[in-house]
């Protein structure tokens, strides 16, 4: 056992002892007894899911406690047998399945002629028919005259047409990186080899394994909080550690793609489950019941797109909580007995889990009823705050962080199950009384441009909520006042946290415009840009379909219709044809110091080679997502105040798409008897300090150059020229490159910080009025 492992153990242990020490507290000593019947009535329904909670958090420590590391078989490639691929569709567009049947495609294997790859379009549709025969003879698309089962009477139908003993079910926007299958079809093949050596009772068929679900889009609540770089997606937690973990005691969900999966097993269950609308985790559940052995991996081998609106997340959401306890009535999961004790006990958590906005809401109201309507809800001093609850919370907080290896913390958990149950919390309470939903609608994986605010109609629960809050915690600190008690600081403390919960909801549902039609993935790698002939070594930061980001150490021209940046990547090539779009100075670390380089970000004009744009998706996609994969933000001021701030929008002033270089050195003029003090330059315009009335039109001598400006503007603190004919000027990079490194030689300029502040500072209303410059 390594040191994690022990770790994780130890405080799974003082949990529990902690944990034991508060419920014994609070079931004995806090009851409002007597008191006003709603004060009892609330006081037992947050002990209830109190207990549930705890009971949810101990069986979820045990199992990621218990975690074990499966490492890859070593087993012959001649063994590795035929594979189809299933890309699942309805109405996705042929720009979404391009990038997954590209992604197939370059998949490696022993012997590619195993590898079958079949469009399963639940549409029918012709012009998709038409769309796969581009691709080859690799690719074979299917189809059948009714939609029956919705996705799962469309895999049984594909199955029933295809013959290889291993599929791989893919949503039509996850793409698979090139590893995909020589790191888990060794899994395969070894099970295969053992079991064929054990009598036939001692056999372990093997049922599926799944892989992670990742997303190299940024989910909603990494982009509409603005901490991209600073929390991970939310649904990392579930894919690459609990499900994990589950495989120690064969409770691994299904999650409907990036799935190996059995043939054998299939047909030992009679084909995917039909009667429920998560048909994924049903048939999972039926071969864990019928003895199949179910595998999941934490190493992200597929990635897709998450929801980008808040009503796609949630219809996605209320469909998966309906779905499972929908599938836990009609399976009778609790009561079967080819399921174990361990395994009912699994489940149980994972679909009380989809209770948690009933939960969130008692948890919520709880000390709002007496802060707010003067109902006690819990009787207890804070001494005895401090001494049970306070200890059993802080050892909570530090085990979940410690199984998660930091992916998931209890202020994280707290805002996103308050983020969702406003519109969790009836489907829930409906699909539990027998109101089962029977249709669903596939989620919307195109990019939606919505606008910041849209969603004024979901912020009003949050809305109403805050503002009762609000009206608790001043009526608290009144009565503390008055009083000259502190009895109610536990309140007031607990009023304040649920505050930030609701107000980051709020933040969340309130959405962020979104306004790029692709998606940036962060790629670090070496490149090149080739302008007017002329060749720079650069390094890529970040990538998307429609343009790319890039630093160079200096500042060079590049404002031409004739630059290409060109990428080479393993197996990939790819040269674009690029515009400059903006450009800026970035700090940079360079044998230990602090350097500046030059950031350029451009659009793709056009990608002039044959598969070139199959090259740059595999660029793009063919690696593990690069968002945050750990929790980095934990400072409570910190994330309002970004979101206060950042939804001001205020950085237009910064799009400039030439480099502005700062200068603050003498250059002399023909029509000016003094050095003039040339502020700073751009290759476009030059800013000169004030000096009296200047000249309509100047020509500047830069050491053999003689650049010939007209006057443009004067501002308070400068005089601003533009070059004139700048096209004639600049004939050849090479003659940019040379007033490139005259002004390098001669800038006596700012440094960044200093250059930074004074944009931000006192000129910044006159530096935003010439965006141009």
């Amino acid at each position: 056992m390594n040191w994690s492992q022990t770790r994780k153990k130890v405080w799974f242990g003082l949990n529990i002892i902690f944990t034991a020490n508060y419920l014994i507290w609070r079931i004995f000593y806090t009851f409002p007894i007597p008191g006003h019947p709603i004060s009892i009535l609330v006081c037992a329904a947050l002990l209830f899911f109190e207990v549930l909670g705890l009971l949810e958090q101990y069986i979820h420590f045990k199992s990621m406690s218990e975690m074990r590391e499966y490492p890859k078989p070593d087993v012959p490639y001649e063994l590795y047998p035929d594979i189809d691929f299933f890309i699942s569709t309805y109405n996705e567009d042929e720009e979404l399945l391009t990038k997954t049947i590209n992604g197939c495609l370059n998949v490696e294997y022993p012997d590619l002629e195993k590898v079958h790859i079949y469009i399963c379009d639940d549409g029918n549709r012709p012009a998709i028919k038409e769309f796969a025969k581009k691709f080859g003879p690799r690719i074979h698309y299917l189809h059948r005259g009714n939609h029956d089962g919705k996705k799962a009477g469309n895999i049984n139908h594909c199955t029933r047409h295809t013959t290889s003993p291993y599929i791989v079910t893919l949503d039509a926007d996850m793409i698979v990186q090139s590893r995909f299958l020589m790191e888990i079809v060794p899994y395969v093949v070894d099970a295969e080899i053992k079991n064929a050596n054990l009598p036939k009772d001692k056999r372990m068929p093997l049922g599926f394994i799944q892989t992670p679900q990742a997303f190299y889009d940024l989910d909603l609540f990494q982009y509409n909080l603005y901490l991209e770089n600073d929390i991970p997606n939310e649904q990392d937690f579930f894919h690459r550690g609990i499900q994990a973990a589950k495989t120690s005691t064969n409770t691994v969900i299904y999650a409907g793609s990036n799935t190996l999966i059995s043939r054998r097993a299939m047909a030992a269950i009679g084909g995917f489950y039909t009667e429920s609308i998560t048909e994924d985790f049903a048939t999972g559940c039926l071969m864990q019941q019928h003895g199949f052995v179910c595998m999941g991996t934490g190493d992200p081998l597929a990635s897709g797109l998450s929801p980008n609106t808040l009503h796609s997340l949630i219809r996605q959401r209320v469909r998966w909580g309906r779905g499972v306890i929908d599938t836990a009535k009609k399976q009778h999961i609790f009561s079967v007995p080819d399921l174990s004790f361990i395994q009912k006990l699994m489940y149980w958590e994972s679909m009380f889990y989809w209770y948690a906005p009933v939960k969130r809401l008692v948890y919520i109201f709880s000390p709002m009823l007496y802060a707010t309507f003067g109902f006690e809800v819990m009787r207890c001093s804070l001494p005895q705050v401090l001494m049970f609850w306070l200890p059993m919370y802080l050892v909570s907080a530090i085990s979940l962080k410690s199984i998660s290896a930091n992916v998931r913390s209890n202020k994280w958990t707290a805002i996103y199950e308050t983020a969702m149950f406003p519109f969790m919390l009836i489907p829930i309470m409906l699909e539990t009384f027998g109101f089962s939903l029977s249709e669903f609608k596939v989620t919307v994986k195109s990019r939606v441009k919505n606008k910041q605010g849209d969603n004024l109609v979901y912020m009003m629960p949050m809305i109403i909520l805050l503002t009762l809050s609000a009206i608790g915690i001043c009526r608290s600190v009144w009565i503390i006042l008055s009083t000259n008690s502190i009895g109610l600081a536990v309140i007031v403390f607990w009023m304040i946290y649920n505050m930030y919960v609701m107000l980051m909801s709020l933040f969340f549902v309130a959405g962020r415009g979104i306004y790029r039609s692709a998606e940036r993935v962060t790629v670090t790698m070496p490149a090149k840009l080739v302008v007017r002939g002329k060749t720079y070594d650069c390094t890529t930061v970040n990538l998307s379909e429609n343009g790319a980001a890039i630093q160079m150490d200096d500042p060079h021209l590049v404002n031409t219709e004739d630059a290409y940046l060109i990428l080479d990547d393993r197996k990939y090539h790819c040269r674009v044809k690029v515009h400059p779009i903006r450009v800026s100075p970035r700090r940079a670390m360079r044998n230990g110091k602090v350097t500046t380089r030059w950031e350029y970000a451009f659009s793709f004009t056009e990608i002039p080679e044959e598969r070139g744009y199959e090259n740059l998706c595999g660029i793009l996609y063919d690696r593990v997502p690069t968002h945050a994969e750990t929790i980095k933000s934990n400072n409570l001021y910190k994330e309002l105040n970004r979101n206060f701030i950042q939804r001001q929008d205020a950085s237009a002033f910064m799009a400039r798409s030439l480099p502005r270089i700062i200068m603050n050195t003498e250059v002399r003029t023909e029509e000016i008897r003094e050095p003039l003090i040339m502020r700073d330059f751009n290759y476009q315009y030059m800013a000169f300090t004030t000096k009296g009335v200047m000249p309509r039109h100047m020509t500047i001598d830069l050491d053999g150059f003689a650049i010939q400006c007209v006057r443009d503007k004067t501002l308070a603190y400068a005089t601003l020229y533009r070059i004139e004919d700048m096209d004639h000027l600049y004939t050849s990079q090479e003659v940019a490159d040379s007033i490139m490194n005259w002004m390098l030689t001669h800038s006596k300029g700012e440094t960044r910080r200093q250059s930074m502040d004074r944009v931000f500072g006192r000129e910044f209303n006159e530096t935003a009025a010439v965006l141009s410059y």
